[in-house]
């Protein structure tokens, strides 16, 4: 697996975890789901977060830095 994908992939999970969590509520914001490859105008986001009513607040797209490697990233990352 590609650098970009197996972020975008770890990134989705965390997100989708996160929401489930919290039971698709965040501080009144009512989240509708986390959608990978969704269509941005000409091409495609990696992932993008959707709110009720059926609205894109973030969309994210993933770059691996040429020669980064960062073990363990995604365990460091703490959400309340």
């Amino acid at each position: 697996m590609a650098g970009e994908s197996k972020v975008e992939e770890e990134l989705y999970r965390v997100l989708k975890n996160v929401l489930y969590k919290n039971k698709y509520i965040i501080e009144g914001v009512r989240f509708v789901d986390v959608e990978p490859q969704k269509r941005a105008g000409s091409g495609r986001a990696d992932l993008a977060v959707i709110i009720h009513p059926q609205k894109v607040l973030l969309v994210i797209e993933c770059k691996k830095k040429v020669g980064a490697h960062i073990p363990g990233a995604f365990k460091q990352i703490v959400l309340c």
